[in-house]
């Protein structure tokens, strides 16, 4: 996984489904979101299908999927 300069993080996600190219995740507000894997930085705590923590993924991501 890249490491960006800009990133944003997501806490207590839980990873409910992985495919190759992306992951989807449940949020704490019931939100479903697929990330693409390109998109996780290496600090973040979830990869995989069952990971829970913390999700870091870049700045761009998280302005293209309006959560900020």
């Amino acid at each position: 996984m890249p490491t960006f300069h800009d990133t944003y993080t997501l806490e207590n996600v839980e990873v409910i489904e992985e495919r190759t190219l992306c992951i989807r995740i449940l949020t704490d507000e019931g939100d479903n979101i697929f990330i693409p894997k390109s998109q996780i930085d290496d600090m973040s705590d979830v990869f995989n299908e069952g990971d829970t923590g913390n999700l870091t993924i870049s700045m761009w991501m998280a302005k293209e999927k309006g959560l900020i």
